[in-house]
């Protein structure tokens, strides 16, 4: 992997976890926090070396630490959605900035693992403004091999496919974050598709936000995500040729190419729920192999995104690399006159560059 943040390692590394007791802890790794007094701005910058350092095994977390429930509760949604894991298959990293007003619990399982982290506040308290940026990376050399168990990610948007098509991977990364009180929920999931008849790969990456405990003042206000081919395998790989975006009718449809079974001749789909486009825009970048989109304007106490990019590779035994970016912010409701609402947005561009 092309190094996206200073001091973040420069190749894929799939993080080793072992259990040493059932009674270990998570335990939290302070880092730096930069404070900008004049407005109040408080940064939290989590590398992946430092997140790995605070990695744990999800079985090691014993009766009294809050962190179980996480662990719990991810494992149910997982078996919600037909992908059978156990706590011994789930990380968990707990990270905290040296002041103690920022908590974050990154929960995984899989090879799709977190690179960074961002956490971003301003103002205080019910006017607080909180935004999070994570990325993570699905790493190369996943075999062409559809897995055994159905996967039905619906309550993130969801996928159908059709034409021989079947999921190599689906893997999703929660974070929930606590600063100043005030708590707040983003996850980050992939799909790659691919099948035996088609020379295309799809990457399907959604991500959603939401508030734990949300109040009357403070709602979720934006969200974006990004996902592109890590730099150094550029050269091997043609797309995306298709990027999907929000559709009125409440599904987006993805093509791959023409595939040829006996006399039959088909375009192979996959079908996605979306919600209607009311702020919803639409990010690419050929030169840097890219998709993404946003959602701007949203006055939501939870809100979710989608993508998808099909993608030709030389290669056709092995996937390439992604990485995968998230952006998600909590604020004020518009009309909110008061002193931190005015001051209290955060400008996603102000940021983008430590992660991404």
């Amino acid at each position: 992997m092309t190094s996206v943040h200073k001091g973040f390692f420069s190749s894929p590394v799939r993080l080793v976890v072992g259990v040493a007791c059932a009674l270990v802890v998570a335990v939290a790794v302070p880092i730096a926090v930069f404070v900008v007094e004049g407005s109040k701005v408080l940064t939290s910058v989590f590398s992946r070396v430092e997140i790995q350092a605070a990695t744990r095994a999800g079985s090691s977390l014993g009766p009294g630490d809050e962190s179980r429930t996480i662990v719990q509760e991810y494992v149910a949604r997982e078996h919600a959605s037909g992908h059978s894991i156990l706590s011994d298959d789930v990380n968990i990293a707990v990270v905290r900035s040296k002041d103690g007003k920022t908590t974050v619990r990154l929960v995984w399982s899989g090879s799709r693992n977190p690179t960074g982290l961002l956490v971003v506040s301003r103002g205080e308290a019910s006017r607080l403004a909180l935004a999070v940026g994570l990325t993570a990376i699905t790493p190369t050399g996943l075999p062409a091999t559809p897995l055994q168990a159905p996967i039905n990610r619906q309550a993130y948007g969801g996928a159908a496919a059709e034409g021989g098509l079947g999921i190599v991977r689906s893997d999703c990364i929660d974070a929930w974050i606590t600063t100043q009180g005030v708590p707040m929920k983003t996850s980050s999931c992939a799909e790659l598709w691919h099948g035996p008849q088609t020379p295309e790969w799809m990457y399907h990456h959604f991500g959603q936000g939401n508030e734990p405990r949300p109040t009357e003042q403070s709602v979720i206000t934006a969200m974006s995500i990004r996902s592109r081919i890590v730099k150094d395998q550029r050269a091997d790989v043609a797309g995306p040729k298709f990027v999907s975006s929000c559709s009125n009718t409440g599904q987006t449809s993805v093509l791959a190419g023409l595939v040829k079974n006996g006399q039959d001749t088909y375009n192979p789909a996959i079908h996605m729920r979306s919600n209607p486009c009311t702020g919803y825009l639409d990010f690419i970048n050929q030169s840097e192999w890219q998709t993404g989109a946003g959602l701007r304007s949203t006055e939501r106490n939870d809100a979710s995104i989608e993508t998808t990019g099909v993608y030709s590779v030389d290669k056709p035994d092995l996937s390439p690399a992604w990485e995968d970016y998230v952006w998600t912010q909590v604020g004020c409701r518009n009309g909110d006159s008061t002193l931190h609402c005015r001051f209290g947005s955060l400008d996603e561009s102000s940021y983008i560059k430590r992660l991404w």
